[in-house]
């Protein structure tokens, strides 16, 4: 029996009356065992993709396109999800999904298994992967079959060929006069990977050259570009008039970077909450750090004959223990907690083929040896597995009423778990499928496939010595977490090893993450955009800079950072920064100890403020420029992060030299200053005010690591080399405004895009 929710949106095209069927309500009985609260919320997060897409069906032909962003965690539950979707749409009469499952065969048919188990019923739904125009009659005819209503699922590889095969079924006579009437969903699985135009980067800049002779390569000669994926992604989206592309990652930068005349830029969002046994990177990378395992740098490939790390020794006597007391029962023993079937490891070496291969010659050659170790009694071997074992019955003590002893573990692992393990190669050209079910214990050796979505089951140990010489890309080492998951009811036994630098870096994207999910959960997409995209980044880029059309502004404000003029805006933003002084509790006179025969230029006004005040005029004083728009709220975002009621400093810098205009200071070619700052003397330079110098008064004793906020009047320079909207300048002044932001204050740096 059908339910009609209703989900009022004005901004929507359709009237949102969204039906729970007999469809979705037999995907959410299906469903492993959770809480009434988790299907509530499966079910209410469903609902609310659906009912920001476009209708199912249409009177007379109509054009009604949107794009959609569904941002989970993960190993959360994302294919979940969208499975959920199809059920529902299923039930609100459209008629096809087409998924776009992954670059990788093993991904294809991961979700094509997971939809033939979840989607059974065949009286409701096809599943026809791969389609072309072979399937034309076929999906024509179940189209207009009115008997048999039933929804067209076409799970297809994200790589241009299959899509363009796709594209063709679409073209035919048969399919595209029924296209008109009816919506379709697009579901992107994965979608910041392969989805996105990779020449976005290379076509800003071939943009911003103003001259055919700043072109030095013939190929830039032509305009923008496209990666063949993305274009034939885009021809698909011409091809079906009426359709919703939904997006589905768990790192959504590179999406939410997009230029706002991108096909693929996000119009709404959706923020998936994770089953209550979930356990992501709040738990792996908090301060208690319990599960990680730090380990050194190794770098196999520039070394002639490597030798096994005893990271990874340990690593796998790990492993092999764990397995042993999750996997099996012991005689007379109670167990509290319920066996784990299966258990896995993951290497995740390198993203070379032949240092994988190193990696898993070692492991296998340890393996051989740990068995006749094991059997021949190697006292030091034993004593190796005994300390791990030792901390394993202080951990897992809770798995057992009376825990095992050592020597009955140790049999478990010989006569059980040794002869139950089996080592997979996931590298190189071939799609080498995990046979999960023939085995009990599994280790998993790659590089790149064992990233992006794919599902390491059970996995307890993780060993991943990889790490980028340059800068890593945060959504390239965040999809590396197959380390995530479910696994709360034996989060005691997950381990994963991981040099510092990579800690770092995770524990950096684990903060990142939670502030964005938390502005998308209580701000519109379009006030993420307004807001200059803010995104918290220090040591990592947010993602490829191939994807971003335009250039990354990096700010973190903890030395010298100023503002550049706005000479439109200067008579406002002037009034603004002279009225704002006028109210300010003035201090006294910052100058040098020691008498200076220029000392109008080393003399500077001292005010205390609050950072609420210095908020307040920042939020008045305008740019036209992007660059410095996002910049401002960059450094008001950074603001937002302390007290509000703390006190920061304000200086007037050289105010004596104001009669006469202002400091002298020349322009770049591009309007910006050459150089703000005056560095004399050098132990009183305006960089340093307050933090490292001393002053005639001493006032430099009040700083406790305050902000600091300094007023520059300049004047400028005549200079006959000038452009012509240049030389008009000469002669003008006008305020500056520069900040000043102690490391011991924030550690935060925000990264942001100017697409102009």
């Amino acid at each position: 029996m059908n339910k009609l929710i209703n989900i009022g949106n004005d901004n929507l095209s359709i009237d949102n009356e969204i039906f729970t069927g007999d469809n979705f309500e037999d995907f959410l009985r299906s469903l492993p065992p959770m809480s009434q609260e988790e299907v509530l919320r499966i079910k209410k997060s469903t609902i609310s993709i659906l009912s920001k897409c476009v209708a199912p069906k249409f009177k007379e032909p109509s054009y009604d396109k949107n794009t959609g962003l569904v941002i989970g965690y993960i190993q959360s539950g994302k294919t979940m999800s969208f499975t959920s979707l199809i059920a529902l749409a299923s039930d609100n009469g459209y008629k096809i999904v087409i998924v776009l499952a992954g670059t990788t065969t093993i991904l294809l048919n991961q979700t094509i298994d997971r939809l033939t188990e979840d989607l059974s019923n065949k009286n409701e739904y096809v599943i026809i992967p791969e389609s072309g125009m072979d399937k034309v009659s076929k999906i024509s005819n179940i189209l207009k079959n009115e008997v048999r209503e039933r929804i067209i699922i076409l799970p297809i590889l994200k790589q241009w060929q299959h899509i363009e095969k796709l594209n063709e079924l679409f073209i035919s006579n048969k399919i595209k006069p029924l296209l008109s009437r009816l919506g379709v969903l697009i579901i992107d699985d994965e979608a910041d990977q392969a989805s996105l135009n990779g020449l976005a980067r290379r076509n800003y800049k071939l943009s911003k050259k103003k001259k055919i002779s700043d072109i030095v390569n013939d190929d830039e000669k032509n305009v923008s570009e496209y990666t063949t994926t993305y274009n034939r992604i885009s021809t698909l989206k011409e091809l079906l008039p009426n359709h919703s592309y939904i997006q589905y990652t768990a790192t959504p930068q590179a999406n939410l970077l997009l230029d706002q005349r991108d096909i693929l830029r996000p119009t709404w969002c959706e923020i998936l909450e994770p089953g209550n046994k979930y356990t992501g990177g709040l738990r792996f990378f908090n301060n208690k750090k319990d599960l990680i395992i730090e380990i050194d740098k190794e770098n196999v490939k520039d070394v002639e004959e490597p030798e096994m790390p005893e990271s990874l020794r340990h690593a796998y006597r790990f492993f092999l223990l764990e397995s042993a007391i999750l996997s099996y029962d012991y005689k007379g023993i109670k167990r509290i907690k319920d066996k784990v079937e299966m258990t896995s490891m993951m290497l995740h070496a390198d993203r070379l083929i032949q240092v994988n291969d190193i990696y898993l010659r070692w492991l296998k050659n340890y393996n051989n040896n740990i068995y006749i170790d094991l059997k021949s009694k190697e006292y030091e071997v034993l004593q190796r597995f005994k300390e791990i074992y030792n901390e394993l019955k202080i951990n897992l003590k809770d798995y057992f009423e009376d825990y095992p002893k050592f020597e009955q573990v140790l049999e478990k692992i010989l006569y059980y778990v040794l002869e139950e393990i089996e080592f997979w190669f996931v590298a190189g050209k071939n799609d080498n499928e995990v046979k999960w079910k023939r085995f009990s214990h599994h280790v998993l050796i790659g590089g790149q496939k064992l990233d992006r979505g794919f599902t390491v089951k059970n996995l307890i140990v993780t060993y991943m010595p990889r790490t980028t010489k340059s800068k890593s890309n945060a959504d390239t080492i965040e999809q590396r977490c197959r380390f995530f998951g479910y696994k709360k009811d034996y989060i005691e036994a997950c381990k994963v090893y991981l040099p510092q630098e990579s800690i770092n870096e995770f524990e950096e994207y684990v903060d990142f993450e939670k502030k964005l999910r938390s502005y998308l959960k209580t701000y519109t997409i379009d006030e993420f955009y307004d807001n200059g995209r803010l995104m918290n980044f220090g040591l990592l880029n947010p993602t490829s800079l191939n994807k971003i059309p335009g250039e990354l502004i990096k700010n973190n404000f903890r030395n010298f950072n100023y503002f550049q003029p706005d000479f439109e805006n200067r008579v406002h933003n002037d009034n603004i920064i002279i009225n704002f002084l006028k109210g300010l509790k003035r201090v006294g006179v910052l100058q040098p100890t020691n008498d200076l025969k220029n000392s109008s230029d080393n003399k500077h006004i001292l005010f205390e403020s609050k950072i609420e005040q210095i908020k307040k005029i920042l939020k008045k004083i305008k740019f036209n420029s992007s660059r410095e728009q996002v910049s401002k709220l960059q450094f008001l975002s950074i603001l937002d992060e302390l007290d509000h009621n703390k006190k920061a400093w304000v200086i007037q810098i050289a105010n004596e030299r104001d009669k006469n205009g202002g400091r002298p200071r020349s322009l770049k070619i591009d309007g910006r200053i050459k150089s703000l700052a005056s560095n004399y003397p050098p132990y009183f330079g305006d960089r340093d005010l307050m933090i490292n110098t001393k002053d005639l008064f001493n006032f430099n004793q009040l700083y406790n690591n305050e902000p600091i906020i300094q007023i520059h009047k300049i004047k400028i320079l005549p200079n006959e080399a000038y452009p012509a909207n240049l030389k008009k300048l000469s002669g003008t002044s006008i305020n500056v405004i520069a900040t000043v932001m102690p490391n011991k204050n924030t550690s935060t740096s925000f990264i942001s895009v100017n697409y102009d």
